[in-house]
């Protein structure tokens, strides 16, 4: 018989456990959101900054999905848009509202697991377990969930699907509460199944696996106690466990069913990335990397071993293996015991995301682990209460592995508080609001970010990767952007943020003359990272009057087929990808006067849940502007965007027609380029700018120019001193075309100018004859509307 006094110490000891316990939770949760608050504008990303876009869209619109916003990976739909948007009916203030959404996200999964360790009888250890919920043990952890809040919504729907499950075990006689668990368990899986697959994987199959499994050895049992009849062995199994078995059923049915809705209707309205699975041989590298991934979330990281990382590294260790104690020692738990359970659902989880990652084309990224690493946590209280129970150690395991995962935490709060991931990007966003700029662009990591960073005042396009390819310049990357930014344009004064990596290897960027450069980053700046990090932390950004100034300077689309077309063939160009304008088509040649050129793409149409293109080409009414044996324009307007627009070409004369190139043009058919110190005397260029000595003369390109009226801009200093115009050769000799300066200021000049038949050999030519030096900043000639 136990001494009533060791029963009050051992009452005494829980008390002191339990409230110290509670003391630590509070410590962790307040130093957390202490800390998110004074540093989160260091450590923000553009995906962070998406989630905020879209929920201002979202309370905007009155919506809980919207069909104007390009999604990722998944649509949001039973997910944290739910709460951001729901303070933004509310508060303006960006930065609030991320840490007080934040804050109610982290509470939702506090809450759900202080249940499910109550339900699993965990009772204990449920502050320390939501204590160490919230430690940063892994960089993924904190930027995923501590931070990013991302896996919130994921995490809570399992903890609650193992919470309700578990449940349904202990209220039988109770129909009521158990049918409304069951209604719960069914609405929580449905609704992420409309979001995608993710908790399918997750949770819904791995309890699915969880609940076929305990069927097969309950009836196991049964056969071996004397039922020799197998249907009655399975009937008596699903008899004792129906309601959770019932209830696994059911999850599985209905996130499958949301996912078959995701994939076949939703899609159809909304721009997310659709899932098509291939299964594959069993590949030992993606094993390689799962297992390393599972590694790095449980907080392993690479650099010198006598470092910060020695702890991280043996915190890891102790982690996993801990882990891998728990689950062999509750595996060995009788079949119906709550530790055996849970650890049997824990291995099916691990496993089955092991076994579709390997044996499947699927994504798999280092942090998607991170939504069951909270299942380690009750299997190792379950393994110190085993402990407890056997050995007379009281708490002492259970302080020293809190102990290590705060040591871990606090390596990595103070590596984290040495970070400032965004410091040039909001001098840059207090600089371009600050200077009356708001529409602009910029690529992807950002873009976003510069949002928020100005508090919603800044309005980005995200551009893909090709504007640093000099094609389709001004193409809309159609990832977490809003889609008006596919056929809209910036409006007012735009600005252009580049990073020294994207300066550097853009072959646009050549064409915009350093002078609208309005932002740098000082040459002083102490860049404590490799040159490699330089090129990319290291910002440039270009300020623009307006879309049609810099669409001036970088918005052609040059293709330099160099073909010929034999009689009777025809000639189509690669797809290009434009948007919905008018459009001037230049080419040049020999013997084109014999060609029939025109315009066709290839509508996109839809016919199940996938966009599927149309094989007929639909032809676009083209006007030929002009027409020669070596020069054609054709103008055209496009009314939809497309990928697909091909410029055609069909040879109707007898013999052989050659295309040099092919020129797409919105507005300017010609745009100075000021670097290669051609067509100039008298004068040298520096980097997009020309400087005229007294009686220096820029002139060039010898281009030929069709039929039209043309205005011809000039931008640039000390302009009124110079004379200006358009020669052509004829004949040998230089002569003029008659025109006009509409235009005429110490800082622009615009010239317009008629031509009535096709002139060949053609310059536009500035002299200075101010007696002093002048600076011309571009030449760019286009077609008067």
């Amino acid at each position: 018989m136990t001494p009533i006094n060791s029963l009050k110490s051992n009452d005494r000891n829980e008390r002191i456990f339990t409230v110290v316990s509670f003391i630590l939770f509070c410590l962790c949760f307040c130093f957390l959101f202490w800390f998110l608050n004074v540093n989160i504008e260091r450590f923000l990303n553009s995906d962070d900054t998406s989630e905020l876009i879209l929920s201002k869209m979202l309370a905007e619109e009155n919506r809980l999905i919207t069909p104007n916003w390009f999604y990722s990976t998944e649509l949001r739909v039973f997910n944290t848009q739910i709460v951001y948007a729901f303070f933004f009916k509310f508060f303006n203030n960006w930065h609030n509202i991320r840490i007080v959404s934040d804050i109610l996200l982290t509470l939702t999964m506090l809450v759900s697991a202080y249940w499910l360790f109550r339900v699993f009888k965990l009772k204990k250890y449920a502050w320390l377990g939501l204590a160490m919920l919230l430690i940063p043990t892994s960089v993924h952890y904190f930027e995923i969930v501590l931070k990013g809040a991302y896996y919130y919504p994921h995490i809570v729907i399992s903890i609650l699907t193992v919470a309700i499950l578990e449940s349904l075990r202990n209220l039988k006689g109770k129909k009521l509460l158990s049918f409304i668990l069951l209604i719960v368990l069914c609405l929580l899986a449905f609704l992420s199944g409309l979001g995608g697959p993710r908790q399918i994987l997750i949770v819904y199959l791995p309890v699915l696996v969880t609940a076929v499994i305990l069927l097969v050895l309950d009836s196991i049992e049964n056969y071996k106690n004397g039922e020799k009849s197998i249907g009655k062995c399975v009937k008596a199994s699903i008899k004792a466990d129906s309601s959770p078995l019932l209830g696994s059923v059911l999850a599985f049915v209905f996130g499958l069913a949301g996912f078959i809705i995701n994939s076949t209707v939703l899609h159809l309205y909304y721009d997310y990335f659709s899932y098509d699975i291939n299964f594959k041989s069993f590949n030992i590298n993606r094993l390689k990397d799962v297992i390393a991934f599972y590694f790095q979330n449980f907080g392993y990281t690479e650099g010198k071993v006598f470092s910060e990382n020695l702890v991280h590294n043996i915190v890891c260790f102790v982690w996993f293996a801990l882990f891998v104690v728990s689950l062999i020692v509750g595996l060995k738990r009788k079949k119906k015991d709550l530790y055996f359970r849970f650890s049997l659902l824990t291995l099916a989880s691990y496993l089955v995301y092991v076994l579709v990652f390997i044996f499947s084309d699927i994504i798999f990224k280092d942090r998607h682990s991170l939504v069951l690493i909270w299942m380690t946590l009750p299997c190792i209280f379950f393994l110190f209460e085993e402990i407890r129970n056997k050995i007379n150690m009281r708490y002492l395991p259970v302080i020293m592995f809190c102990g290590l995962m705060l040591i871990t935490g606090a390596c990595r709060y103070k590596t984290l508080s040495e970070r400032d991931d965004l410091a040039e990007l909001k001098k840059i966003a207090v600089f371009l609001t600050e200077n009356g700029y708001r529409d602009g662009y910029a690529t992807f990591w950002n873009g976003n970010v510069l949002t928020e960073l100005s508090n919603g005042y800044l309005d980005v396009w995200i551009s893909s990767d090709e504007l640093n390819e000099g094609e389709n310049n001004d193409r809309t990357f159609e990832w977490l952007q809003k889609k008006s930014h596919v056929c809209e344009h910036p409006e007012g004064k735009v600005f252009w943020v580049l990073s020294e990596a994207q300066r550097r290897d853009s072959r646009l960027i050549k064409n915009v003359p350093d002078q609208h450069i309005i932002y740098e980053t000082p040459e002083e700046v102490n860049w404590d990272v490799f040159d490699s990090e330089k090129l990319v932390k290291r910002y440039y950004v270009y300020g623009f009057s307006s879309y049609d100034e810099l669409y001036g300077l970088i918005g052609n689309i040059t293709i330099s087929d160099n073909y010929t077309i034999a009689p009777g063939k025809e000639y189509k160009t690669r797809n290009v990808e434009l948007y919905p304008d008018w459009y001037y088509v230049t080419v040049q040649g020999s013997d084109l006067d014999q060609g029939d050129f025109g315009v066709e793409y290839n509508p996109v149409i839809v016919k199940d849940y996938k966009k599927t293109t149309w094989n007929r080409p639909q032809e676009i009414s083209g006007t030929v502007v002009s027409r020669s044996g070596d020069h054609v324009v054709l103008k055209f307007k496009l009314g939809e965007q497309t990928k697909t627009l091909k410029i055609t070409a069909h040879n109707n004369g007898s013999s052989y027609c050659h295309i040099d190139s092919l020129l797409i043009t919105k507005k300017y058919v010609y745009h100075s380029d000021f670097f290669s110190s051609q067509f100039v005397s008298g004068a040298s260029d520096n980097k997009g700018t020309r400087e005229l000595d007294a009686d220096g003369v820029s002139f060039g390109p010898y281009m030929t120019l069709v039929p039209g009226t043309y205005i011809m801009e000039i931008e640039g200093t000390g302009l009124e001193g110079t004379e200006f115009g358009v020669t052509y050769k004829q004949d040998g000799e230089m002569k003029p075309v008659e025109g006009k300066a509409v235009t005429y200021t110490d800082n622009r000049i615009e010239y317009e100018f008629t031509v009535t038949e096709t002139l060949n050999d053609c310059e536009f030519k500035v002299t200075n004859k101010s007696g002093k030096s002048c600076v011309l900043n571009y030449i760019r000639v286009k077609f008067k509307e």
